[in-house]
């Protein structure tokens, strides 16, 4: 048994979603979590959802790290 170091643990979390205002609902608050727990958070997504939770996140998107899907 192998242990994996701490810094290369991670957790993908997928969500459904109807339209941009349900996927601002879901994403948000485990967002906000995370940011409030400290722990680093990456957000891949499309550009349109990046501007929609900087928007919603206010300071908050600060500690997220963003990535555009359509660049990666």
């Amino acid at each position: 048994h192998c242990a994996m170091p701490e810094t290369l643990l991670f957790r993908h979390e997928a969500m459904l979603y109807r339209d941009p205002e349900s996927f601002v609902a879901g994403a948000a608050p485990f967002i906000r979590d995370a940011v409030a727990a400290g722990e680093p958070i990456m957000v891949a997504v499309g550009a349109e959802k990046i501007d929609l939770l900087r928007s919603h996140l206010g300071e908050d998107a600060d500690a997220v790290v963003f990535a555009d899907m359509a660049e990666i």
